[in-house]
């Protein structure tokens, strides 16, 4: 079989795409994300990874890690997660929005932290029933 001269052509543009998309996916995975600080003292410096670039790789994994948090919250019948806001970046899990009461934020936190990956939970949910206040009659 003998290949006409437009179709080994076509192969070879592809054969370069195919290497350009190689090294440049290469390239990608290979650029640093957010770097900690080395302050030279003995205390572990976190990073700020909320608004941190990711890496390709990073960011598949927190969209893994994403897809894994809100499926346990629309699981579970406790966490109202309609008015929870999930964001994640580094592994690091952010929760914002609004709860019932501490029962709720504390499920909320407690379920986020039992899924593997989940390095750090960031809480800022607030509660819109602060719990009762009981009056006496006097």
């Amino acid at each position: 079989m003998v290949l006409s001269p437009s179709l080994m052509r076509k192969k070879s543009v592809l054969k370069s795409q195919f290497f350009n998309f190689i090294i440049s996916a290469m390239a990608l995975l290979i650029m640093p994300g957010c770097g900690s600080k080395n302050t030279g003292s003995p205390v572990h410096y976190q990073a700020n990874t909320e608004n941190c670039t990711r890496s390709p790789v990073a960011f598949v994994s927190d969209a893994v890690l994403m897809g894994r948090i809100k499926s346990k919250f629309m699981s579970d019948d406790m966490v109202d997660d309609d008015s929870i806001h999930v964001k994640v970046r580094h592994g690091v899990v952010y929760l914002d929005g609004w709860v019932t009461d501490t029962y709720q934020r504390r499920m909320a936190q407690d379920l986020v932290r039992s899924i593997d990956g989940v390095g750090r939970v960031v809480s800022r949910l607030k509660l819109t029933n602060q719990g009762t206040i009981f009056r006496t009659a006097d």
